[in-house]
Order: C-alpha cells, then structure tokens, then sequence
C-alpha cells in the first residue's frame, strides 16, 4: 500500500510541476497573440479533447485518434484541452513552435519579434519559481519543516535533531539510519539521554567511539531503536557515526507575514541551489566531483518522494518547492532542447540582427535532447543500482 501512495504522490508531483511550467508557456503565447492549437495534461495517446469554436461559440469533442481542427493562415486555432494517457505532465503546442521558412502566418510562434518569443521560451522558468513561492508562502501559514538557523524561537515548533545526510559505508548506513529520521534521544552506558541539541549528540557520540551505542529515532509516526558503533578513527572531514545533523522544526508565521517569508525563503533556496550546482559542474570539468553521485533520476526521486511520505505531507510540500525550483534553474541553462538553450538561440538572433538557420537550430536541439536522454538513461541505471 505505501509503494501505491508512493507511485501516486511521485506523478502527482511530476504532474504539477511539469504542468505549471507548461501552463506558464500557454499563458504568455495566449497573451501575446501566438496561436496555440493544443494544451495537453499527460502526453499522448491521447484519451479525449475539448475546443471553443470561435465562430459559433460551442464547444466540441475531439476523440481518441480523431484529426484536430485545422490550423488556417492569419486565423487564431482553436485551442483544444486535452486529457491524455500518460499522466506525467502536460504539453503545449503552438503553432510553427519550431519555426520554417513557410511559417508567415500573424498567429505563428516562428512569426513573432524576438522578445515576444522570448518572453515565452522563459515563461515557464518563472511560472515554476511562481509555483515554489506560492507554495512555500501558503506552507509557512501553517507550518514547513526547516532548519532553525537563523530563525526566532516564537516562530516555530516540535524542535528535533534531524538526519539530513548519512555518509555511504558509515556506521550509520549499516545501521539503517535514513535521511529525515529525527533523532529523539540515545542510550548509552545504561542510560538515556533526550537528544536536545546538535553538540550534545557529537559530544555522546565521540565519548563512546568504539563502543555500542543506541539512537531512538523517530522515521515518521514511528519510533525505532538503531545500534550504531562510532568509529575510533573517523577520516578528515567525518563524523565518528557518519551523518550530518541539522536541528529541524517545524516554521510558521501569520498569513501577513508568510508571503514576504516566503519570498525571502525562495531566493535564499534558489541561491543556495545556483551555488551548488555551479560547484557541482565545476568540480566535474575539473575532476572533483562525481557527477552522477550527486544527482538523482526520476528513480532517485521517487525513492526520496517515498522517505517524504513516511515523514507527512509537510515533507511532501518540502520536496515539491525544492524541485520546483530545481527544474527551473536546470531548464534556464544554455543547454540546447532546453528553455535556456532555446533563449540563447534568440539572444543570438537579437544580436545579429536576423534569425538563426531554423534547420541549423532544430538540428543542435535535437543532438541536444538526444544527449540529455542519454545522460537520463544513465543517472537512472545509477539510481537503481544504489537501490541495491
């Protein structure tokens, strides 16, 4: 039953984040007169559409397999709703989106000046960060697991030393201990000692390297005991029971303060994100880094989608701003069949003073896309195999 709530809260995440970065796409092109002939939630095959004619003010059915409206020159298409078979997000067709030499038409993409066509290649980007804001303004009014670093007491509750990172090989990983898991206290030496602060767990944990140790954890709604041996002789930079801590509660503000804290928690988690990942790439263009040691898959993030659902939907909440934002900071990079990729075509066009060859740019999209399915292949078999 948790691997079906599992599998259903993993698509409904997808599904959100994928189709309001689509909806950011159809609402700009709306509102800069692009023709849109199709917004579709899920991808095809398609199950059934719906669309307004212009002309006689009803609605129409499109069924399964059935032809769209035809799409006429100078005449904005008639938009179809479509709901389709694959329930992973959704999609946005305009019309000449991919921009030929025939494509002159007023409602054509390819047509529009290049700002307006800007405009809309990054539209999505900012609705994905409109998303995480939202989210986390409405989540802070009743209450968004975080570190208190930083943080007034009167601003939050159920304080807990928190697991947040376990180092692969620790005692920690052969004891089972997860990300998220709080720890509630710890015996050891016949006694029990609540678990009240960060130094006081370091401090329990190196007075008794060598020797069993017990942490009370709490993984959920569930309270379970882990025996973990610290280590005499941890390496440079390691902790002798192999994690790292964070003290975690839950924050909350009243709704007139939650939307400007929501603000100031999004541009710090989207600086803090750029940061990562610029030190990510750097360190794989100068062999410091792991690339695929630090990234996650659709098979990575369903596995974390599940520890979230152990722990309640707040961490639910949690996990779809931090890939909200994720997903817009990836799709504004200068990587070709991504949004980013696709800006700076326009920026170049913007500069030179006329288009880029269309076939010349679908081409390097397609070589890029193809690249990034590749590189998608790989990370999941990666993630599978840290499954096992």
């Amino acid at each position: 039953m948790s691997l079906f709530i599992t599998i259903l809260v993993f698509i409904a995440i997808l599904a959100v984040l994928i189709l309001s970065h689509e909806f950011g796409h159809f609402i700009v092109a709306k509102l800069s007169g692009i023709g849109v002939k199709e917004f579709g939630f899920g991808f095809p095959p398609r199950i059934a559409g719906i669309y307004r004619d212009r002309v006689t003010r009803k609605w129409h059915i499109v069924p399964p397999h059935s032809k769209m409206p035809e799409v006429t020159k100078d005449v904005d298409p008639d938009t179809v709703y479509s709901l389709n078979v694959i329930p992973l997000g959704g999609f946005v067709s305009m019309v000449a989106e991919n921009g030929t030499e025939e494509d002159e038409g007023k409602y054509s993409f390819a047509n529009q000046p290049a700002g307006k066509r800007f405009a809309v290649t990054v539209s999505g980007v900012f609705m994905n960060l409109l998303l995480a804001y939202l989210l986390l303004s409405f989540g802070l009014m009743f209450g968004l697991p975080s570190s208190t670093y930083g943080i007034s007491a009167n601003a939050y509750s159920q304080k807990h030393v928190t697991v947040v990172q376990v180092e692969p090989g620790s005692p920690a990983a052969h004891a089972g201990i997860a990300v998220g898991e709080a720890i509630l206290g710890i015996r050891a030496g016949g006694k029990y000692y609540p678990a009240t602060s960060l130094d006081q767990v370091q401090q329990l944990s190196d007075q008794n390297k060598g020797k069993p140790l017990t942490l009370v954890l709490q993984d959920g709604k569930v309270t379970v005991d882990k025996v973990v041996v610290p280590r005499t002789n941890p390496g440079p930079n390691q902790g002798a029971i192999g994690i790292a801590m964070e003290e975690v509660a839950f924050v909350h503000y009243p709704w007139y303060q939650a939307f400007i804290k929501g603000g100031e928690a999004l541009y710090a988690m989207t600086t803090q994100m750029v940061v990562m990942l610029w030190g990510l790439l750097v360190g794989l263009f100068v062999g410091h880094t792991a690339l695929l040691s630090d990234v996650a898959g659709p098979v990575g993030i369903a596995n974390i989608t599940g520890q979230a659902v152990k722990l309640g939907w707040a961490y639910v909440l949690n996990l779809t701003i931090v890939l909200s934002i994720n997903l817009a900071i990836l799709n504004i990079l200068p990587f070709p069949a991504l949004d980013g990729g696709r800006a700076f075509f326009l920026i170049v066009e913007k500069i030179k003073g006329r288009p880029v060859n269309y076939k010349v740019e679908n081409t390097i999209h397609q070589v890029g896309f193809a690249l990034l399915l590749l590189l998608m292949a790989v990370i999941t078999v990666h993630d599978i195999a840290k499954l096992f």
